[in-house]
């Protein structure tokens, strides 16, 4: 995307949302909030427009953190596994490819897998059960979002037992015994 076509994109995008895109050219902070604004009022399916506008901002840091931010407001809001990954693979030329995004991404397939709906009769892979989560290879904002989101069972018990922090122990005891 050329840069006059961005200013445009941003012009109207301020206009839109409120904003004046003449400054907000010059503020990094102030289109980290417009963008975010904006991804939040579209579902999942409808962002790669937006998404390719942010990706065009000359500022690389404070994009990779909207889209990081949108990757996990879709996480959020899908409610499967094969769902996050065909997002994922749709939107393949706006996520970026280093150790922390892509651990990041591999943990969210994860949680969804744990977290999601249970596995029926024709499904192939259902939510693993406790042995099989390696809790010390998990990072620990996923041991945290396990302690918060998983259903009591196994997960949490053996969270509560082993997990990396006493935040996360502590957490995953008090909904274990729920």
């Amino acid at each position: 995307m050329s840069n006059d076509v961005w200013v445009k994109g941003l012009s109207v995008l301020a206009n839109r949302y409120g904003g004046d895109s003449g400054v907000l050219l010059d503020d990094e902070h102030g289109r980290y909030a417009l963008y975010s604004v904006a991804l939040r009022n579209l579902p999942p399916d409808d962002d790669q427009e937006l998404l390719a506008l942010v990706h065009a901002d000359p500022d690389r840091h404070m994009a990779e953190a909207v889209v990081l931010d949108r990757l996990h407001a879709v996480a959020r809001a899908v409610p499967t596994e094969p769902e996050l990954a065909g997002w994922l693979q749709r939107h393949q030329e706006f996520l970026r490819s280093d150790d922390f995004f892509n651990r990041r991404v591999a943990e969210l397939l994860w949680l969804k897998r744990i977290l999601g709906p249970p596995a029926t009769s024709g499904d192939v892979v259902g939510a693993p059960d406790a042995e099989a989560l390696d809790l010390a290879a998990m990072s620990d904002w996923m041991q945290r979002q396990l302690a918060e989101f998983a259903e009591p069972g196994p997960v949490l018990v053996a969270l509560a037992g082993n997990g990396r922090t006493r935040k996360v122990r502590d957490r995953a005891q008090a909904r274990a015994e729920k």
